[in-house]
This record gives structure tokens, C-alpha cells and sequence, in this order.
């Protein structure tokens, strides 16, 4: 088992888990032609928060953001921009 320490500041993380398949914990997405996509996953709860990047723009790029979370369900991805297709990253994170 190796150990990975990411460092920035005075914050020091000895490893990062995330989850892969039906409940993944990250992934992309592609927002469609309305500018938004549904992600399922069954990993994200209502107090969850998520974070997203733009990894490939597309179309008229407008701001992301989320459209709601269905606990354990998925949750919406949304632009502002009814025509941006770009391929957008999200990560969960939990509050503990």
C-alpha cells in the first residue's frame, strides 16, 4: 500500500479515495443540448457538496453549476447557457 501526501500550505492530505462505477464519487459529464445533463450515482446525498471544472469547452459557454441533488439518486448539472455542450468534471465531497 503506498501512501500519496499532497501538500499546499499547511494543509497536508496523506491519501485521496474516490469511488468509481454505479456510485462514483467523481466523473465528467457532457452538458446536452438544453445545457445541462442528469448524472446518476448513487454515492451523493442532499448535504453533499460538489465541485465541477470545465474540461472541454463547447457551444456558448455560460457559468456551471448544480441544478439539484437527488439523495442517492444523481444530481443535475446546469449552465447558464442553453447552448453550452462543453464536458464538464465534478467531484463529491462529504462533510464528516
Amino acid at each position: 500500500n503506498s501512501t500519496m501526501v499532497l501538500s499546499y500550505g499547511s494543509l497536508s492530505v496523506p491519501a485521496i479515495a474516490v469511488k468509481a462505477g454505479a456510485n462514483a464519487s467523481f466523473g465528467t459529464a457532457v452538458l446536452g443540448s438544453n445545457g445541462s445533463v442528469n448524472v446518476a450515482t448513487t454515492y451523493v446525498g442532499t448535504g453533499d457538496v460538489i465541485f465541477l471544472t470545465d474540461q472541454t469547452p463547447g457551444g456558448t459557454l455560460g457559468d456551471i453549476e448544480i441544478g439539484g441533488i437527488r439523495n442517492a439518486s444523481g444530481f443535475t448539472i446546469q449552465s447558464t447557457s442553453v447552448t453550452d455542450t462543453s464536458t464538464v468534471g465534478w467531484l463529491i465531497i462529504r462533510p464528516v
